[in-house]
């Protein structure tokens, strides 16, 4: 039985509560109460002192709690667990094991319950708004479909189904569709959004999960016409695509192409950061980058200086392409690949909590 989508809520009111509120000063206000209405608007924000609370809502006391505007992760993995891979599973075997199992009448369900319980992890951890950069199959539009209908809570999500790559590259087989010209990348972006995605994710070059030599990592894979393709699908719908690339060259070929966003990315130079500013083959004419990469992964052995500009010594300076990349105004975010895992989210309340009482 499907459940009907009530907007109808117990109108409260939360007193005494610190509002970060995420402006560019990093304003905090405190003994703050917030009013919401019957609809799950906000009604009034204001200092408590000077607020009047109506009767009929119920009363919440805030003293010693945080409010914030949602966090956005705009690059995350719900089927993953936010833990290391295991060697063996990276393996082209093990990766054919594993996504022989995920596709199963078996592995369905499983990948649908660890879809939900990631998100919901992620909710409870103050993330509303996610997207999904690679998915196993089209389980992520199902919840999707399921939260905006009012069935489920959860966060808000762009999911982007399978991601595209070329055959036994990056994500291939496990969360991937596979294609070689660009005929069949744009038959298989044309999948994805017949089953319902509003993002789309393309590996543009090898990356350090499953790459299985030195050089993979970061090397390019997919050819600027069969991004070019996609992108232009995609485009026709609204949809933005992003683009795995992990080396200037890949970098460099998905701009070319169109992608509206760069995962992980590389080291920047003028040439980049003017693509970046004004892209006339993206959606809205500009790129954005999305400097997500795990902080371990950079001491693998497949990440090679050649492709990528760093080796298994260096740390990936992620603040340092983010910062350069806004001085020269254009937009940069970060992402987490993984979940977070019940230690690491109350690590990250910890750290918020922390946070406001340094800037007070």
């Amino acid at each position: 039985m499907m459940l009907s989508h009530n907007p109808i809520v117990e109108p409260f009111a939360l007193a005494h509560a610190t509002i970060v509120t995420g402006d560019k000063a990093g304003t905090i206000l405190r003994n703050m109460t917030i009013v919401v209405g019957a609809d799950g608007r906000i009604e009034q924000v204001a200092p408590s002192i000077e607020t009047s609370i109506p009767a009929e809502y119920h009363y919440l006391d805030g003293t010693g709690k945080i409010v914030m505007p949602g966090l956005i992760n705009a690059h995350t993995h719900l089927f993953s667990q936010g833990k290391p891979l295991n060697p063996k599973l990276a393996t082209p075997k093990g990766q054919r094991m594993v996504a022989t199992f995920a596709h199963s009448p078996l592995g369905k369900p499983y990948m649908a319950a660890t879809v939900k319980h990631n998100a919901t992890t992620l909710l409870e951890s103050g993330v509303t708004t996610i997207r999904t950069l690679g998915d196993v199959g089209y389980e992520v539009v199902t919840l999707r479909d399921q939260i905006d209908a009012g069935q489920i809570l959860g966060p808000r999500i762009l999911a982007s189904g399978p991601l595209m790559a070329i055959p036994e590259g990056h994500g291939a087989p496990l969360i991937a569709l596979t294609s070689g010209t660009p005929e069949e990348a744009r038959t298989a972006v044309a999948q994805n959004l017949k089953a319902g995605v509003n993002a789309i994710k393309i590996a543009a070059t090898g990356g350090v999960t499953d790459a299985q030599e030195i050089g993979e990592a970061g090397s390019p894979q997919m050819s600027v016409e069969q991004m070019r393709a996609i992108c232009d699908e995609a485009h026709q719908y609204g949809v933005i695509v992003g683009a795995h690339a992990q080396s200037p060259e890949g970098v460099r070929r998905s701009l070319l192409a169109g992608v509206d966003t760069i995962e992980h990315g590389s080291v920047l130079d003028d040439e980049l950061i003017g693509m970046f500013r004004h892209n006339p083959n993206a959606l809205r004419g500009y790129s954005a980058l999305m400097a997500s990469f795990d902080s371990d992964t950079v001491r693998r052995p497949a990440i090679d200086l050649a492709w990528t500009g760093r080796d298994r010594h260096h740390r990936h300076p992620i603040g340092e392409f983010q910062k350069r990349g806004r001085r020269h105004g254009f937009r940069c975010s970060s992402g987490a690949r993984g979940r977070i895992d019940d230690r690491r989210r109350h690590r990250y309340r910890h750290d918020i909590r922390a946070a406001v009482r340094h800037m007070a």
